[in-house]
């Protein structure tokens, strides 16, 4: 037996043993936001703005960013659709963006991330 397990969050599955078979055994997982779409980049300066899609049921969402071409990555959340980076002028950057929900997992709150958008890429100006 299952619940709705449609909205983000912690879900769970009932399985329980017939005839022959007996015992019960519960499975937690977690239903993540699906994956962010419409990322778009709009630069002033300095700055880049990423907005996105609202992604339903998702508690906020993480922006990664880096110069075209490096290894690694940084990170910034936000609760919003949309969030303004000061970055390097005269510099190619690469974005994407993913959402989360947050869980309760006991005595903390974790957060359940859903898949990473496609790479967005702007160039800052001076």
């Amino acid at each position: 037996s299952y619940g709705a397990n449609k909205s983000t969050g912690k879900a769970t599955i009932t399985i329980t043993g017939k005839g022959n078979f007996k015992g019960t055994k519960t499975i937690t997982f977690y239903v993540v936001p699906k994956k962010v779409t419409n990322v778009a980049l709009k630069v002033s300066g300095k700055k880049i703005t990423v907005s996105y899609k609202k992604a339903t049921g998702a508690t906020g969402y993480q922006i990664a960013y880096r110069k075209k071409g490096a290894n690694t990555w940084s990170y910034t959340t936000c609760s919003t659709t949309s969030k303004k980076i000061t970055l390097k002028a005269l510099t190619n950057y690469q974005v994407q963006v993913r959402a989360f929900v947050q869980v309760q997992e006991g005595s903390k709150v974790t957060k359940k991330y859903g898949s990473w958008s496609s790479i967005v890429s702007k160039r800052t100006l001076f």
